[in-house]
């Protein structure tokens, strides 16, 4: 990949540069995330930064397949799940299951991206 290029992301400094904020937005995700299942806080960011993520990796697939796998949205699925069992009863009542299936949706939505990068479609 050279110094310029026609493609938006098809040099090497723009492509670095997509990447550096992916892997910005992945390492505050998980901090914040470590945090609120620390504290049992009741704030829902990481659905946010999954979707930041999802939307970036339909865009930019190469960089996501760089810094974003399988396992990276594992472990955030995981550390969802955690964390909502920390503060179901801190959430509100008619806000709970809302809350759990849009962030289940766009976990779904970024396991899609992966079929589809790997099927070279």
């Amino acid at each position: 990949m050279g110094y310029w290029n026609n493609e938006i992301d098809g040099c090497d400094y723009a492509f670095d540069s997509v990447g550096a904020s992916m892997s910005w937005i992945k390492q505050r995700m998980f901090n914040e995330l470590d945090n609120v299942i620390a504290k049992a806080y009741p704030e829902q960011s990481i659905a946010a930064s999954i979707c930041l993520l999802r939307l970036m990796a339909e865009r930019f697939p190469k960089q996501c397949s760089v810094v974003f796998g399988k396992r990276d949205l594992a472990r955030a699925r995981d550390g969802f799940a955690r964390w909502y069992e920390l503060v179901e009863d801190k959430l509100p009542a008619e806000r709970k299951a809302a809350i759990r299936a849009a962030a289940e949706h766009e976990f779904a939505l970024f396991e899609e991206i992966f079929k589809k990068n790997a099927s070279g479609v």
